[in-house]
Order: C-alpha cells, then structure tokens, then sequence
C-alpha cells in the first residue's frame, strides 16, 4: 500500500457542484482534513471505511468545512458504538461547540446517551504554535487569516520524514512560506482563481493562486495542490500558479490521489 499520499474528497468553494464536494481531503487515509458536505458517504463509495480514520482536523469551522461531520458521527455510532477512538482537533474558540452540535444532532433521539456512547473523542482545541501527535504524524499549527478563527497544518510522518502541509481558507500571511519550509506538498486554497484576489471578495480573506504560488515559492515546498474555487478557475489557477515555479502544480480534482 502507498505510503504517504493525500486523497482528495473534493475541491469545491462553499457550493459543491456535481461530483464534487467542499474541499476535504484524507491523508493515507487515516486523517482527515475537514469534512466537506459528504465525507463519509464519499469515503464509502471509494470503498474506505470511515471507521478507519484516526484524527478530523478541522481547518475552520465554516459550514462548507465541517457540515459534513454529523454524518460520519452517525457512521461510528452504528458500525462502533463508541467514538473513543476518534480524535477531533480544531480552532481553540469554535471547534468543541461544533462537535457538540454535531453529537446532539446524532444522538437527539436517544434517551440513553450515556450508556449507548462507550465513550467520547478526544477533542483538541488549537491555538496558534500549538503541535499534537497522531499514530503515524507529527502535527503543528499556525494560525491562518480568515473570517473565523482558522488553522494552517503541518503533518510529518514519524517514519518517513515526509510532510504534507495545508492551508484552509486564508488570505496570505508571511509566516506561511516559514511554517511550510521544504514540504513535501502544499494544499493550499485558491478561491479567487488565477487573481488578483483583491478582485475576489475581501470581507472573507481568501486567496488566489498567487497567494499560493508566493508560499509554495517562499516554502520550497516540492509539490503544490491548489483547491477551494469553481471548477470553470481551475485550470487558468494552475496556470497561474505554475508560471514562477519549477514545481508539479495541479488542482485537487475529486477522487484524485496525490503521492508525496
């Protein structure tokens, strides 16, 4: 089996489109990174037990990001019974309340929560700086610069050394290129396209393939994904993106596996 790579579950901004949802991914599908609108549903059309996942990071917890984690609850409180072997990590301020949400939406309907939950995730509220361990990686966070509260991972492999990096939804920060230095791959979100992105909405704090570009370039990072815009921006983003570097850049076209 492939070691290490990142699937992609979808690439879509805040409206997924037909077969593709928001933007989440797996990495050697053991974590994943947000949930989209359908996580779980595409994991088990790929033939992937969601049960196998170890860790949900959660970039942020806009509703395109996580929406998608009441379902995966309702698939480990059928096939498991017990959520204790989940590891749920987020944004310090927002990401307990939004796997409360999430659990009182499964649960609701049941009078014996706490004799029919064997036990509850392990929950990590992050702040900027802040690193946890997973089975296989080695993880850290920055903040990134978004409309709520937001993080930008780093996952290195315990083994392998490998290290996969990404970005959420973000305008640009100068300690992106820094945090990001000699990864392996760099998902990074492009939501205004090929840019500028001051043409794109600011109020949100998105970027743009530029924005991309500028960290992987900053970062000397070996291999760029770009995600997170309408499917008509994808390919002139990569263009774009590729026009200053000497890098592999493609888009995170849904289902695609990218090795690393």
């Amino acid at each position: 089996m492939m070691k290490n790579f990142i699937r992609s579950l979808g690439s879509a901004d805040w409206r997924p489109t037909k077969n593709n949802d928001n933007s989440c991914y797996t990495l050697d599908d053991r974590v994943l990174i947000d949930t989209g609108s359908a996580a779980g549903i595409t994991l088990i059309n790929q033939g992937i037990d969601p049960t196998r996942l170890t860790t949900i990071c959660f970039t942020h917890m806009h509703a395109d990001h996580c929406i998608g984690l009441p379902q995966l609850l309702l698939y480990w409180r059928i096939m498991k019974g017990s959520l204790g072997e989940l590891t749920i990590a987020g944004p310090r301020e927002t990401v307990r309340a939004q796997f409360m949400r999430a659990f009182q939406y499964v649960f609701h309907d049941s009078e014996h929560v706490s004799t029919e939950v064997k036990a509850m995730p392990r929950i990590l509220e992050l702040s900027d700086g802040d690193s946890f361990e997973t089975e296989d990686y080695f993880v850290q966070v920055i903040a990134s610069h978004h409309a709520v509260p937001g993080l930008f991972y780093r996952f290195t492999d315990k083994v392998t050394g490998k290290v996969a990096c990404f970005s959420g939804d973000t305008y640009y920060r100068d300690t992106f290129g820094p945090f990001c230095r000699d990864a392996d791959i760099l998902v990074h979100e492009a939501s205004a396209g090929a840019g500028p992105v001051k043409e794109y909405n600011p109020i949100c704090l998105h970027s743009s393939a530029l924005e991309a570009r500028q960290v992987a370039a900053e970062g000397n990072v070996k291999q760029l994904i770009l995600t997170h815009s309408l499917v008509e921006r994808w390919e002139s983003a990569v263009q774009a993106a590729a026009e200053t570097l000497s890098i592999p850049v493609y888009w995170a076209e849904p289902l695609k596996v990218f090795e690393f």
